[in-house]
């Protein structure tokens, strides 16, 4: 059974973990895409402990990400782990310091949720969707293989992780079978969250473009409100927007490389600048939170 963390956890602890890890879901996701075309070029006998310690590492971001927004966004989530752990509760102390240090509900929740094993990310999305997210990973064909290779990931981490085993090492193929397998683990998370998202690379271009294009205008919307209900003389103009757009797109432009020459590069080129326009979305809502609150359609 799934426990909750102590529920006295630290608000500052809490916010040194986001600060540490910002990374989005597709920065993780490219990072371990990029171990694994490393590893594959070269392998080296150091890699043996960072590869099990690192690939969890992206994968308990991941969730925890996941995590957050989906209880900041979905009240049928946040209704199913209230009956579930009806024990767990926030001060309204604790609440007042989470906007001080811009931390959102979702994230003070997540960090508390425990991520130790395959069978706790397993549980908490079951909780979160009402439905056996086991099941539905035992239905695929290498279901049952795939949860055997995450299961032994753990242990393996684990080992590396507080263990002084010196000699124990793992092979460049068992190393690569470790990175396939936490990215086909996280395709079948997606799916789980999202079971109606695109197909196709045709389907997942068109979707990226709109998500994209939906970003822009949530991002625009928002400047143009702060722009009019601002003292042009307390307020700044925005001039550095075409720097950013700039650095939006050299970004975006590096985060294709990753997939250079497949059917992906586009999608991750689109991937990688909603991001970026998300990130500067939400810092702006943080940074402008009380003005904003007042203001509808933002």
């Amino acid at each position: 059974m799934l426990f909750m963390k102590n529920k006295s956890v630290s608000i500052d602890k809490v916010s040194d973990y986001f600060k540490r890890n910002k990374n989005s879901r597709y920065d993780l996701v490219s990072h371990l895409i990029g171990i694994r075309d490393m590893v594959q070029k070269r392998y080296e006998k150091r890699y043996s402990s960072i590869i099990p310690i690192r690939t969890v590492a992206c994968l308990e971001n991941y969730c925890r990400d996941i995590y957050a927004d989906l209880i900041d966004s979905d009240n049928e989530v946040r209704n199913r782990i209230s009956s579930k752990w009806k024990d767990w509760s926030i001060s309204l102390k604790d609440l007042a310091l989470l906007d001080s240090n811009y931390l959102s509900l979702g994230d003070f929740i997540s960090f508390q949720i425990p991520c130790n094993k395959v069978e706790d990310i397993i549980e908490t999305l079951s909780v979160f969707y009402g439905c056996s997210f086991f099941d539905r990973i035992k239905q695929k064909k290498d279901g049952t293989s795939l949860l055997v290779v995450m299961n032994e990931l753990f242990k393996i981490r684990h080992i590396y992780a507080h263990e002084a085993a010196f000699s124990f090492k793992i092979s460049k193929e068992k190393a690569i079978d470790y990175l396939n397998s936490t990215i086909r683990f996280i395709e079948y998370i997606d799916e789980f969250i999202e079971p109606e998202g695109p197909s196709t690379t045709i389907e997942q271009i068109s979707h990226e473009s709109s998500c994209f294009k939906a970003s822009s205008e949530k991002l625009n919307a928002v400047i143009q409100n702060l722009k009019q209900n601002f003292d042009p003389e307390d307020f700044d103009s925005f001039g550095y927007i075409k720097i950013w757009e700039k650095y939006r797109e050299e970004r975006a432009q590096y985060d294709r490389k990753v997939f250079e020459g497949g059917s992906l590069e586009a999608v991750a080129y689109l991937m990688s600048l909603t991001e970026t326009t998300e990130d500067e979305y939400n810092s702006l809502k943080r940074r402008y939170r009380h003005i904003l609150r007042g203001l509808s359609n933002i």
